[in-house]
């Protein structure tokens, strides 16, 4: 069983197509989060 806390919050945006949306909509964002091994390029 793993005993990491996953925390949940009501204006999470869980994605890459949905953070990158945000991103060049120049929304304001707290933290990203970036799973090991995800990469990609925007402009």
């Amino acid at each position: 069983m793993d005993n990491k806390k996953e925390n949940i919050y009501d204006d999470q945006v869980e994605g890459r197509n949905s953070v990158i949306e945000l991103l060049e909509a120049g929304k304001d964002i707290n933290k990203i989060f970036v799973s090991k091994g995800e990469k990609h390029r925007f402009n």
